[in-house]
C-alpha cells in the first residue's frame, strides 16, 4: 500500500487532465495493492523466504495491475521508484526487446535487451531468452546489480509474455558476506526440480511433458528430464532425440563406461544425487555434472550442475 500512495503523491506532478484520469485508475492501484499487501500476509502466500515462489507471484501481480490499470498506468507505475521492494521490482520489456519499463535504473527505458543491454559480465547474452518466455512463463539466469546491496549477483528471473509484453521479476543468490562467494548451484537445481513437480501437481502430466520439451523450459546449463517407471526418457529439451530412448541403453552409460542409468529411476520420493560426465548445453562441451532426481507419481523429475572444467 505504501508503494501506491507514494506513486499516488506523484502523480501529483502530471497536467490536470491527466491527472484526473489517474486517480480515477490509481484507485484500483490502490485497492489492488491493499489486496496484495493481504495476501502476502496471508499463510498460503509465498514469502521471500521462498523467492522464487515470491519472484513468480510478484510478478503475477503485476499482471493483475496491468489488467486492472491499462497499459499506460501500468508503465508508469513500474517506472516509478514506488514500485520497488527492496531488491524486488518488476521491470517491462515490448514484443521487439525494447524496456519499457525499469524502476531501479531508468536510463534503460527505451534500450533494447537484443543489444549490449541484454549482455552480463560473463559476457551471457540473457536478452533473447527474455523474449522467448511464453505466457506459461520461463525462468532467465544472468548476472546482475542487486538494487538492495548495490553489488552484482547472480539473478534468476521469472518473465511472463502478456498482452504482448513481457513482465518479468527475479531474486538474487545468496552472498556470503565475509567472502562474497555465491552459494552453489546445489540449491538451485533441487529448487529447479521441485518447480517442475509443483508445475506437474497443478497442470498435469501433458502440460509438463510439453513444457519442459520446449526450448522455453531450459535456463542457460539447467535444464528438466522427465524418465518414466521403464527407464524411457520422456522429456529433453537441449536434446530431443533422447525423447524415447531408454537410461538403460547406451544414454544410461557416459563416456567413462559408468552405467548411470539404473542409479537415476532409483532416487527415492526424498531425492538423490547422481553423478556422471556429460554434455553442459551452455557450455557445448562435456563436463562432470551432479543431478538431483526425485521419485513422483512413478516418475524420475532430475536437474543437474556442472563443474567448471
Amino acid at each position: 500500500m505504501v508503494r501506491a500512495i507514494s506513486f499516488l503523491a506523484g502523480a501529483a506532478q502530471r497536467s490536470a487532465v491527466g491527472l484526473g484520469r489517474s486517480l480515477l485508475c490509481l484507485a484500483g492501484l490502490l485497492w489492488l495493492t491493499a489486496c496484495a499487501d493481504a495476501q502476502m500476509m496471508a499463510t498460503s502466500y509465498p514469502s521471500k523466504a521462498n523467492p522464487p515462489a515470491y519472484a513468480q507471484a510478484f510478478v503475477q501481480l503485476a499482471l493483475n495491475l496491468y489488467d486492472e490499470l491499462g497499459r499506460e498506468d501500468a508503465l508508469a507505475y513500474y517506472n516509478s521508484a514506488g514500485s520497488v521492494d527492496g531488491a524486488w521490482y518488476v521491470f517491462i520489456v515490448g514484443a521487439d526487446g525494447t524496456i519499457l519499463a525499469h524502476p531501479t535504473e531508468p536510463d534503460r527505458v527505451g534500450r533494447n535487451v537484443l543489444g549490449l543491454t541484454g549482455v552480463d559480465s560473463t559476457g551471457d547474452r540473457f536478452g533473447p531468452r527474455l523474449i522467448a518466455a511464453t505466457e506459461t512463463g520461463r525462468w532467465v539466469r544472468y548476472r546482475y546489480v542487486n538494487p538492495a546491496t548495490g553489488a552484482e549477483g547472480r539473478k534468476h528471473t521469472w518473465v511472463v509474455r502478456h498482452e504482448g509484453l513481457y513482465f518479468a521479476s527475479g531474486w538474487y543468490e545468496a552472498q556470503d558476506v565475509q567472502a562474497a562467494v555465491p552459494m552453489d548451484d546445489a540449491a538451485y537445481t533441487q529448487a529447479f526440480v521441485q518447480q517442475a513437480i509443483d508445475r506437474y501437481d497443478r497442470e498435469g502430466r501433458l502440460a509438463t511433458l510439453a513444457y519442459y520439451n520446449s526450448p522455453e523450459s531450459v535456463d542457460g546449463a539447467w535444464y528438466l528430464f522427465i524418465i518414466d517407471a521403464d527407464g524411457i526418457v520422456l522429456t529433453h529439451a537441449t536434446v530431443p532425440e533422447n525423447v524415447g530412448a531408454s537410461v538403460y541403453g547406451p544414454l544410461g552409460v557416459d563416456s567413462t563406461g559408468l552405467a548411470i542409468g539404473p542409479l537415476l529411476v532409483s532416487a527415492p520420493e526424498t531425492g538423490a544425487w547422481v553423478d556422471y560426465r556429460f554434455v553442459n548445453p551452455d557450455a557445448g562441451e562435456e563436463g562432470l555434472k551432479h543431478s538431483w532426481v526425485v521419485q513422483h507419481d512413478g516418475l524420475y523429475f532430475g536437474s543437474g550442475w556442472y563443474e567448471p572444467n
